[in-house]
C-alpha cells in the first residue's frame, strides 16, 4: 500500500491521480454535509426534483402502457375482421357448393 503511494507520488501522473482523488473525496464529503444539513435548501430542492422525476417516469410508463394496449386492441380488431371475412367466404362457398352439387346426400 505504501509502496503504491510512494510510486504514485513520485511521478507527475501519480500526483495528478492523487489530486483528482483528493478533490473528488473532498467534493463528496462537502456535498454530503450540505445535503444532510439542508444548507441553502439543497436537500429540499433535490428531494423535490427527485419526486418530480419519479412522477414523470411513472407518467411515461402509463402512457407507454396505454399505447401498447391500443396497439393490442387494434391487432385484435383486425384479427376479428379477418375471421369474419373468412367465415363469410366459407359460408358463401358452402352455399355455392350446395347449389351446384346435384347430390344432396340424402340417399
Amino acid at each position: 500500500m505504501y509502496t503504491a503511494f510512494a510510486m504514485a507520488a513520485g511521478a507527475h501522473v501519480g500526483w495528478a491521480i492523487l489530486g483528482a482523488a483528493a478533490i473528488g473525496t473532498i467534493a463528496g464529503i462537502g456535498a454530503s454535509y450540505l445535503y444532510d444539513n439542508n444548507v441553502l435548501g439543497i436537500k429540499d430542492g433535490l428531494d423535490w426534483l427527485g419526486g418530480n422525476i419519479d412522477e414523470g417516469i411513472n407518467w411515461l410508463g402509463e402512457q407507454a402502457n396505454g399505447v401498447i394496449e391500443n396497439i393490442g386492441d387494434g391487432i385484435n380488431w383486425v384479427g376479428d375482421k379477418f375471421n369474419d371475412s373468412l367465415n363469410a367466404i366459407g359460408g358463401f362457398a358452402g352455399t355455392v357448393w350446395d347449389t351446384i352439387n346435384p347430390f344432396d346426400g340424402s340417399w
